[in-house]
């Protein structure tokens, strides 16, 4: 998914609607967040909201100051993972739904310090199980701290992880998470046995025993390049990351995309993605038959690139999107047969749609002016969450229209 959030080409990190995560004094108790629902209980807004902009209909937030980060499909439910106010600045929060007007809270269960004030930027599911990815801000310089979390739609529970299992000196970023089958996996990139820093996946059966591999054949940096994993898809099949080579003196553009392909996520088959621009592979939705990858270029004035890549990893050549500036690309989800795609333009949030042959791009308005959205697909619509600086406010469409 992977899926808000604002890098340089060097450093990439999680969703940087995370980044308004302010940093807080750690809780020193353990168990369930102090202000855990009892599981099942709905939310106390299910008010029906009638405020329209730009085609979109404004929904109930799932509670009072909200902060909605990433949605995730369980079945026929759809859950909302974020936030809410805490004792100490803000606490972990996910609620389901299946009509998009009553929230159901799931229980949290924190049992760390930075548990108990993490915000879920990240999560996945399958087989009925959802994994999270919270973080939170703390430490001598106020760093980005993972919190790993397993449940289903009913509740997550935190789970403890080693500091160096994603932290630590030979850390760099994590990036995406995925799932596919009973299996979860995270990607970003991690400093290999042979002294270089390139793309590594995470794996756990359960997300609470995490394995790293930094140095598989295919992901991990050859001599003279830099391998980066920025986002992941489960498919048909296995998974799908994608991403970017960095070049050393070498003739070519200093930055090539990149997908690899895994049926296990234990060997990768990488493909490179034709373009002849300085650029980098940003984001991946997947179907059936295949995925839609979006990147954007690295000039001084970028702009969005598509290719449309098969189950058998052949790409079609890059096709140019919209956009002027700095443009990065935060989410992206296949939704009626077209991929709806947010880029951050210039830090002011954008939608764009392409079809699934990477032809016909369109910009929709979105509702409201924001710096950070996230999109997801409900039945035949789309759901959208906009942030700022305080909750998050939802709004839904029609696809088609």
């Amino acid at each position: 998914m992977r899926t808000s959030r604002r890098r340089d080409a060097s450093m990439p990190a999680p969703r940087r609607v995370a980044l308004a995560l302010l940093a807080a004094v750690l809780l020193t108790v353990t168990g369930c967040t102090a202000a855990d629902p009892i599981p099942g209980a709905p939310s106390a807004s299910a008010a029906t909201a009638s405020t329209v902009a730009n085609g979109w209909t404004e929904l109930s937030p799932p509670a009072k100051d909200a902060r909605v980060a990433v949605f995730v499909r369980v079945g026929k439910r759809m859950l909302a993972l974020g936030s809410r106010p805490g004792t100490s600045g803000r606490t972990p929060a996910a609620w389901s739904t299946t009509d998009l007007r009553t929230w159901t809270p799931l229980s949290v269960h924190a049992v760390t310090g930075y548990g108990h004030v993490a915000e879920f930027v990240m999560a996945a599911s399958a087989g009925g199980r959802v994994f999270a990815y919270g973080q939170a801000f703390g430490g001598a310089h106020s760093n980005p701290r993972p919190t790993m979390w397993g449940g289903g739609i009913r509740s997550l529970t935190e789970h403890e992880q080693p500091f160096t299992m994603f932290g630590g000196e030979d850390a760099l970023a994590v990036s995406a998470e995925a799932a596919h089958g009973s299996t979860a996996l995270l990607a970003g990139s991690w400093l290999g046995a042979s002294g270089r820093y390139g793309a590594t996946v995470w794996l756990s059966a359960s997300g609470g025993m995490w394995t790293r591999y930094a140095d598989l054949p295919g992901l991990a940096s050859d001599p003279g390049e830099q391998t980066s994993a920025l986002a992941a898809a489960g498919r048909t099949g296995g998974y799908v990351l994608v991403g970017a080579s960095a070049h050393y003196e070498q003739s070519g553009p200093p930055s090539t995309p990149l997908a690899w392909l895994s049926a296990t996520g234990h060997s990768w088959d990488r493909v490179g993605l034709p373009t002849t621009e300085n650029s980098e592979a940003t984001a991946v939705a997947c179907g059936g038959s295949a995925c839609t990858i979006i990147g954007s270029t690295l000039a001084s004035s970028q702009h969005l690139l598509c290719w449309s890549m098969s189950t058998d990893g052949r790409a079609t050549p890059a096709t140019d999107g919209p956009g002027q500036g700095l443009v990065q690309v935060t989410d992206a989800a296949l939704i009626a047969d077209r991929t709806w795609i947010v880029a951050d333009v210039d830090h002011v949030a954008r939608l764009f749609t392409v079809g699934t042959d990477c032809s016909g791009w369109t910009s929709l308005p979105l509702p409201v002016d924001v710096e950070a959205a996230a999109i997801g697909a409900f039945g035949d619509g789309v759901v959208l969450t906009t942030t700022g600086s305080g909750g998050s406010r939802l709004w839904e469409r029609r696809a088609s229209d």
